[in-house]
């Protein structure tokens, strides 16, 4: 029986047999690129014909149509509009595990809702601090600027500068 590390073996030794500095020169001689023949190669229809390997640009799917299943779903109704499609073309084993994986997306999602609302009130909470902080020492600005510095520059008899 040939297993996995008796294939390794077997190759690595036929490629040090193989795989040499004469074979590859003999295989290059054969293909007309050697003695290295820069022209040949630019020559080459591949070369010439070489064309744009990048895809063209495609823009994101539709929110309506076939398309709008391939986006991650948002919406409970996405989710289980996604399932059903899956379900309709599974066996049933597989429509129980699909089944299962709407319900963990559905909790999941349920979950992610809560915590973003706990945090949102928690982020209320800490602006509301912040402003009565901020309020306070603003009024105690405003209390030590009516009262005057208590240096002594505020008047002979203790009196109020504006």
């Amino acid at each position: 029986m040939l297993n996995r590390s008796i294939f390794v073996n077997l190759y690595l030794q036929a490629r040090g047999i193989a795989i040499t500095e004469r074979n590859i020169r003999a295989e290059w001689k054969r293909a007309g690129i050697w003695p290295l023949n820069k022209q040949k190669l630019l020559e080459n229809p591949e070369v010439v014909n070489f064309g744009r390997t990048t895809p063209e640009y495609q823009p994101a799917p539709v929110k309506e149509g076939p398309n709008r299943l391939l986006g991650t779903p948002k919406k409970p109704e996405e989710y289980q509009e996604l399932g059903a499609k899956i379900k309709a073309k599974v066996t049933p084993r597989t429509r129980r595990a699909v089944r299962k994986l709407v319900h963990a997306a559905l909790q999941e999602r349920t979950g992610t809702q809560a915590l973003r609302t706990e945090l949102q009130g928690y982020r209320k909470e800490a602006l509301d601090d912040e402003v009565i902080k901020r309020s306070k020492r603003l009024q105690k600005d405003a209390v030590q600027t009516l009262v005057g510095p208590r240096t002594g520059q505020g008047g002979s008899r203790g009196q109020k500068t504006f």
